[in-house]
């Protein structure tokens, strides 16, 4: 398999519709369109499990491939916001997130699984247990920087 970095998704997506790459790895998100009206098949999804919307389509541990590759998408702002402004942001957005079905239900529809709310210090330390993991796999796993 050879890798192919893309500038972005775009590129990354049409590639396989145009017949240029047999194979891509794209956020379930951005391709659900594409793939609703045939013009991209999916084999399988790298969560644990299977996704809301592609319930069809088998997670690679069904497949005999073990692991778990997600994509994260955050709320973010100016990092000069005031401290006061982001508590009341993350406040409300975790209530609404843990409130309302209806928005985790779209969010699904478009491939995206919500997991639990959590504010900024909660996700930083998520974020440093993810790089201090992964950097174990890479370097364990010898892979070359390109």
């Amino acid at each position: 398999m050879l890798n192919v970095p893309y500038h972005g998704q775009a590129p990354a997506k049409t590639s396989p519709i145009a017949v240029q790459a047999d194979l891509e790895m794209l956020p379930a998100c951005s391709v659900s369109e594409i793939r609703m009206v045939g013009k991209l098949k999916v084999y399988a999804v790298s969560t644990k499990g299977r996704l809301y919307d592609l319930s069809e389509v088998p997670a690679l541990s069904e497949v005999g491939f073990f692991y778990e590759l997600c994509q994260w998408v955050l709320d973010c702002g100016p990092g000069q916001q005031l401290s006061v402004m982001v508590r009341r942001l993350e406040a409300e957005v975790c209530s609404i997130m843990a409130k309302s079905s209806e928005v985790n239900v779209a969010f699904q529809k478009i491939g995206l699984d919500v997991f639990p709310a959590t504010n900024a210090v909660e996700f930083q330390h998520f974020i440093e247990s993810a790089y201090t993991h992964w950097g174990g796999v890479i370097r364990a796993s010898k892979v070359p920087v390109e």
